[in-house]
């Protein structure tokens, strides 16, 4: 898994895309992400997920005191 913090350098042709606020890889989220995986994978298209750091929350919010339950260095490889 790769991390990156600017979409300016990425260049992913024909990849499967999911955009959400991941701030917790519960299961819900587990079987979106392996899906996306397995069916980017099996087409032979690479997989990648947009999410958002700082969260919305925060961002637009205004919270202060946001936990995250997942983070980029805790994040599961799929």
């Amino acid at each position: 898994m790769q991390h990156y913090n600017s979409s300016n350098t990425i260049r992913l042709h024909n990849a499967w895309l999911t955009i959400g606020i991941f701030d917790g890889v519960h299961r819900g989220h587990q079987e979106i992400l392996r899906s996306l995986v397995s069916g980017a994978h099996a087409a032979g298209e690479p997989a990648a997920v947009l999410t958002f750091s700082p969260h919305p929350a925060v961002v637009l919010g205004g919270k202060t005191d946001f936990k995250y339950l997942t983070t980029p260095r805790n994040a599961p490889n799929f």
